[in-house]
C-alpha cells in the first residue's frame, strides 16, 4: 500500500489586484509557491478582488495580470494559525504596467513588512492590542483599540518594521489577557489572535458568564495535565486568568481545588503528583490576586472512577484539577 498524502490546512486570504497608477481593478491571477512549485489559487473578479484559500505550507504569494509586472511576496505563518481564520492583504497586489519605468517593489531588503491579523473577539469586549519592538522600545504600535458595541471587521493589516515584538492583549481596565513574542519578517506575516473573554458577574442571576462557558455557585471547571506532569498548559493559564479576574472582582466567590491523577503507577507517587497539581493551580490563582480565604485545596491521588484497563483518552481526563465554585 502507498503512503497516505499529508493533509495541509488552509487559511482564507482576501485582497485586491489593481493598477498602481489608476487604482482600477485588474482581472489578475493569484498563485502560491508550495514546495518550490507555483500553484494557482484563484482568479480576481472584474473589480480585481479575490478570496482564496492559502495553504499553510506556502512560502510566497504571486500576483500576475496580462500586461503587468508580476508581484512576488514572501509569506509566513505565526504558530497556531486558526484554520478558520480569514486575513486581509488589501491592495498589496498593486501592479505596474510592463512598459512602466517605475518598479514598485516594497519587498527589497529592510523594507516591506506587513502584519495581517485575524481576531476572534469582535464585539466581545473592549480590547487593547499592542506590539512593542524588543530591541527598540520607542517603536510600539497600539494596533487595536475600540469601544464595546461598535461593529468592526475581525481582520486588520498593519505595515511594520521587520523584527521581534512582544504582543500584549489587555482589557480596557488594564487586565492582562495574553502576552507572547511575535516575529515579523520581510513580506506578510499571518497571525491569529485568540482571546477568551474574562468572566464577570451577571447581577441579574448571580452567575458568571463567559462567551463559551457559564460559572455559577454549583458549576465546575477542569484543568488537565500531561501524563506524570504538573506544569500548566497555555490554555490552562487562559482559563485560570479568567477565573482569577472574576474572583478578584467578586470576593464572595470561593473555589475548592481537588487534584487527581490517572491510575498508572504507585499510590504514594500519585498522591504526591495530585498534590503538586492542586498546589500549582492554587499558587497561580494567588499570584493573580485571588485571596487565600477564597481557596480550599485538597488532593486525592488516583481518580478511582477510572478503570485500570481504560483507554488512554479516558485516562487523560483523570489527570486534572477540579475547580468547584460556591458562595
Amino acid at each position: 500500500m502507498g503512503q497516505s498524502a499529508t493533509v495541509v490546512s488552509n487559511c482564507r486570504v482576501l485582497g485586491r489586484c489593481d493598477d498602481y497608477y489608476t487604482a482600477l481593478g485588474l482581472k489578475g491571477r493569484v498563485y502560491a509557491l508550495i514546495n518550490q512549485k507555483k500553484v494557482i489559487l484563484t482568479n480576481c473578479n472584474n473589480e480585481g478582488d479575490f478570496n482564496a484559500l492559502l495553504p499553510l505550507n506556502s512560502t510566497q504569494l504571486i500576483f500576475e495580470a496580462d500586461g503587468y509586472k508580476p508581484i512576488v511576496i514572501p509569506v509566513y505563518f505565526a504558530p497556531n494559525v486558526d484554520v478558520k481564520a480569514q486575513f486581509g492583504i488589501w491592495n498589496w497586489g498593486a501592479m505596474t504596467p510592463n512598459d512602466s519605468i517605475t518598479v514598485i517593489s516594497p519587498f527589497s531588503p529592510g523594507k516591506g513588512s506587513l502584519l495581517s491579523l485575524c481576531y476572534n473577539f469582535v464585539d466581545l469586549l473592549d480590547i487593547n492590542y499592542k506590539l512593542n519592538n524588543i530591541r527598540n522600545e520607542e517603536y510600539a504600535k497600539e494596533l487595536y483599540s475600540r469601544t464595546k458595541g461598535i461593529k468592526l471587521s475581525n481582520m486588520r493589516v498593519f505595515p511594520m518594521k521587520e523584527g521581534s515584538y512582544v504582543e500584549t492583549v489587555t482589557t480596557s481596565d488594564s487586565f492582562l489577557i495574553s502576552k507572547e513574542k511575535v516575529n515579523i519578517r520581510i513580506g506578510i506575516t499571518f497571525k491569529s489572535v485568540h482571546v477568551v473573554k474574562p468572566i464577570k458577574q451577571d447581577p441579574s442571576n448571580s452567575s458568571i458568564l463567559n462567551a463559551n462557558i457559564k460559572v455559577s455557585s454549583d458549576s465546575t471547571f477542569y484543568i488537565y495535565f500531561d501524563q506524570s506532569g504538573y506544569e500548566l498548559r497555555k490554555q490552562n493559564e487562559d482559563v485560570l486568568d479568567m477565573i482569577a479576574y472574576t474572583m478578584k472582582k467578586n470576593p464572595n466567590i470561593k473555589a475548592k481545588l481537588t487534584g487527581y491523577t490517572d491510575n498508572v503507577g504507585k499510590h504514594e507517587l500519585n498522591t504526591t503528583l495530585s498534590e503538586y497539581r492542586a498546589k500549582v493551580v492554587e499558587n497561580y490563582l494567588k499570584k493573580r490576586g485571588v485571596l487565600v480565604g477564597q481557596l480550599t485545596t485538597q488532593w486525592k491521588g488516583s481518580d478511582m472512577e477510572i478503570s485500570p484497563n481504560a483507554l488512554e483518552s479516558i485516562k487523560a481526563k483523570a489527570r486534572k484539577v477540579v475547580i468547584q465554585f460556591y458562595y
